[in-house]
């Protein structure tokens, strides 16, 4: 996936048919390690591709099958569902020593 995305860089800053050496300034400069083999097989499978034009066709491909909601939700990730709070426990102990039948309900309204 990288490569396809150095290759994109490239074509889309202007170098319509990169090189190995042109993936290797981009992975250089961004600190990853480069496959050379993989890059030499993805430059055979572009040979005599017109980049420019099949990236064209896959937006108008993507844009065509899907809406734009979905495009979006595709792209941006989904924000994670902050975790409840745990609810306290019920502790059926009364901790101030007091009864259920000495307390008046109606005490606290005055």
């Amino acid at each position: 996936m990288r490569n396809i995305l150095a290759l994109m860089l490239l074509v889309l800053g202007g170098n319509p048919n990169p090189q190995i050496e042109d993936f290797e300034k981009v992975f250089r400069a961004s600190n990853i390690q480069i496959e050379r083999k993989e890059i030499e097989q993805l430059l055979l499978a572009i040979r005599g591709v017109d980049l420019l034009d099949l990236f064209e066709n896959c937006r108008d491909l993507v844009s065509s099958n899907f809406s734009p909601k979905e495009i979006t939700e595709f792209i941006e990730p989904k924000p994670k569902p902050e975790p409840e709070p745990n609810p306290e426990p019920f502790n059926s102990d009364h901790s101030d020593n007091e009864s259920d039948e000495n307390v008046d309900l109606f005490d606290i309204f005055n």
